[in-house]
């Protein structure tokens, strides 16, 4: 009977102590998810008041910080078991490592997407030449970059490509400078050539000043004398005033009896098939 009564009392403490433990762990847990779900929203919202924050970092940055609130709380939870946690981080710290190596090009992918979203080199809208590709941005995740090019064609370009290519953003350009080669018969005359260049380029208003147009001699080739134009605009202006001063070129020297001549063959690279 007596020793009955002790087995009694020892379930009755240890049932006692492993309630009060279990009770104390769902008290962290449920901290732990009001914590997180705080945690989330506060990110969010600071975000959305933070102007130059690019609106896919926030939520993915708010999505990590509510897991890893998540993770630190059920660590601590298994603690008031006895569990020794310092194992569980270690293991989570090798599976984390194991992961990471497996998934070491997305990861890639993944850090030069933050980078971009944060540095922002570029933003959707923007008209960049990435590597030589041109289009504009339509949208950029943490795994990949989406063009649409000139032509329209969808693009989408691996984050780690974009962040480690020769970015060239035009939207943000305040002045481009446009660069046109005339070529002229050796038999005309140059000085008057160039003077009916100076005088188009100036009559079009949308040419800055400064800096002050070139208009000279590029260089003398095998079949004709090239002549080099160039000038600055605003950079909205860039492609109407191009297409617009190659017409004009054209049409004034064709008025002033200069012949263009062709180009040569040689120097025209092949079409793809």
């Amino acid at each position: 009977m007596k020793h009955l009564e002790t087995l009694i009392d020892v379930l009755g403490r240890t049932a006692t102590d492993w309630g009060s433990r279990a009770l104390f762990a769902l008290g962290i847990l449920v901290s732990g998810w009001f914590l997180a779900r705080y945690a989330e929203r506060a990110l969010t919202r600071y975000g959305q008041r933070v102007a130059h924050l690019d609106p896919t970092l926030v939520p993915f940055a708010a999505r990590v910080l509510h897991w890893v609130v998540i993770a630190m709380t059920a660590v601590a939870a298994l603690g008031k078991f006895g569990v020794d946690t310092s194992s569980i981080l270690a293991v989570l710290g090798a599976a984390g490592l194991a992961v990471g190596l497996a998934l070491k090009d997305t990861m890639s992918d993944i850090a030069s997407g933050l980078v971009l979203l944060v540095l922002r080199p570029f933003d959707v809208g923007d008209l960049v030449g990435i590597d030589g590709t041109q289009g504009t941005v339509t949208a950029i995740d943490v795994f990949e970059t989406h063009l649409t090019s000139v032509e329209g064609v969808p693009l989408v370009l691996p984050n780690t490509k974009v962040r480690a290519a020769k970015i060239e953003n035009f939207s943000r350009a305040e002045v481009r400078r446009i660069a046109l080669t005339v070529s002229i018969s050796y038999a005309d005359d140059i000085g008057r050539a160039l003077t009916a260049m100076r005088e188009t380029v100036a009559q079009d208003a949308r040419i800055l000043a400064t800096p002050a147009p070139v208009i000279n001699v590029n260089d003398l080739g095998a079949t004709a004398v090239n002549l080099l134009c160039q000038a600055h605009t605003r950079a909205p202006d860039f492609q109407a005033t191009k297409m617009d001063l190659a017409r004009a070129l054209k049409e004034r020297l064709h008025q002033e009896g200069v012949t263009l001549a062709p180009p040569n063959l040689r120097d025209i690279p092949a079409l793809p098939r």
